[in-house]
């Protein structure tokens, strides 16, 4: 089995497994760790389409994964501090 086919194969396997995870961090952690893996595995078969798709999937991950941590990190400024 070629380098390829081993990471296609673990990228589906991770995608796959990330929905059996109901903690919304999880998931997308686990989702945006699979689409770096479909990455590597589109720049190994030169498939830019494969690469680009994984690309913004992994962004948009990684985006959600900032945004929530954003919105639960208590704020700093005078008027909530009193």
């Amino acid at each position: 089995m070629t380098l390829a086919a081993i990471l296609g194969w673990f990228g589906t396997g991770l995608q796959a497994v990330s929905f059996l995870f109901r903690n919304p961090k999880v998931l997308r952690m686990l989702q945006a760790f699979a689409a770096l893996v479909w990455l590597s595995y589109g720049a190994l078969i030169e498939a830019p389409p494969v690469m680009v798709a994984n690309v913004i999937v992994a962004s948009l991950a990684f985006y959600s994964i900032w945004r929530d941590r954003l919105a639960h990190t208590p704020s700093l400024s005078p008027e909530k501090a009193s």
